[in-house]
């Protein structure tokens, strides 16, 4: 009995090491899987970032397929599920912490509703994370690396600019050769 909770724990920590590794570096440093294959083998619940991460996921259900003998996997169901309780919990809890630590903003002192100023706050963020800028409660706008869509019309994703920025930044008619006084001074 206890070689077959060794061996579970076993396969449940090289298969997450492997997910991980497949699915490549989060930050600036690579994915080794070193802290999966140690909560696989300590018997601990995977990161709330891998569990929320569907491609770490999508990883892990391809791992456990292609190495893993249907009777063992069961023991990857507690990775596979989603503690949306937990989630949830630590979303409320986030948003209550920021309404507290803006109580005190123009804006709560104008009479706005903690619902409005939270909604301002996540639009605001969204914004921010639209243009590559710092932003924060990311789980609120979205998984990472899913763009909020552009709010702009111009149908390029990007700031409409005036005419002439635009003719500097990409110029269409370049002189390489001679260049005469003419050209650079008007007929006075």
């Amino acid at each position: 009995m206890v070689f077959k909770a060794l061996q579970n724990r076993w396969i449940r920590a090289t298969e997450l090491a492997d997910a991980a590794r497949r699915t490549g570096k989060r930050g600036s440093t690579p994915e080794i899987g070193a802290g999966e294959f140690l909560k696989g083998v300590l018997g601990q619940k995977i990161d709330k970032a891998d569990a929320e991460d569907p491609k770490f996921v999508e990883n892990l259900k391809e791992e456990i397929k292609k190495d893993v003998k249907p009777e063992n996997q069961a023991v990857f169901e507690k990775d596979l599920q989603v503690d949306k309780d937990r989630i949830q919990a630590d979303k409320d809890s986030q948003r209550q912490e920021w309404l507290d630590k803006t109580a005190n903003s123009p804006a709560a002192k104008a009479g706005h509703s903690d619902e409005r100023r939270w909604e301002l706050h996540l639009k605001n963020q969204a914004w921010r994370k639209e243009r590559g800028r710092k932003y924060s409660h990311g789980d609120f706008l979205g998984t990472e690396g899913t763009p909020v869509p552009m709010t702009k019309k111009n149908g390029k994703g990007k700031k409409p600019t005036s005419k002439k920025v635009e003719e500097f930044l990409n110029p269409t008619d370049i002189k390489i050769g001679q260049v005469y006084v003419e050209d650079i001074v008007p007929n006075v």
